[in-house]
């Protein structure tokens, strides 16, 4: 519960700033900064990478790390049973006891949709974030499924003009979108 909190803590990073005449720096003033929120977050993703899996009681750890998508099921598919060992947990240590769910599977009882039929990008926008130019990448490759796309004609007010006074006119124009998503096939 506190990882995040303390891969942010970790993250702090002292600053300071001169005050004087001509940049003379005869005053100093200091503060801690936050470091940025993708570090920490890159922090905490290697420790829950680095996971150990609690099993009976406390001393009884696995090294099997937990499989939130499907990358990593083939090497926990060859090794049939994960050897219990007894292990110091160290107090940043991240420790589980349960695998995670497969968000890449629909469950209805736990009203999880997966990702097959998701919409995903491909856009190459320069204003669109690299984590959604990969979001194909990200919500169908990395669970087994193919991305299947379509062209749409989709009508879009164009042209726009200000008519005096109060108005607004525009024409039609037809554009071609396309759509992508998760597929099996």
């Amino acid at each position: 519960m506190n990882a995040g909190r303390l891969a942010l803590q970790k993250a702090t990073q002292r600053r300071c700033k001169c005050h004087g005449v001509s940049g003379s720096c005869s005053t100093q003033t200091c503060w801690v900064q936050l470091g940025s929120l993708e570090d920490a977050g890159r922090v905490v993703k290697e420790q829950y990478r680095k996971a150990l899996q609690l099993r009976g009681g406390n001393a009884l750890l696995s090294k099997e790390p937990p499989c939130p998508d499907a990358r990593c099921k083939d090497s926990r598919e060859r090794s049939s049973h994960p050897k219990d060992i007894s292990v110091t947990v160290r107090p940043q240590q991240l420790v589980f006891l349960e695998d995670s769910v497969d968000f890449c599977v629909a469950t209805t009882e736990e009203g999880r949709r997966g990702t097959e039929g998701r919409e995903c990008s491909r856009s190459k926008d320069p204003e669109v974030s690299p984590e959604e130019r990969r979001s194909c990448q990200t919500l169908c490759r990395s669970c087994g499924l193919c991305v299947n796309h379509h062209t749409l004609e989709v009508t879009k007010s164009c042209n726009c003009k200000f008519v005096w006074c109060c108005r607004v006119k525009c024409d039609s124009c037809v554009e071609d979108q396309k759509k992508y998503w998760c597929s099996r096939d």
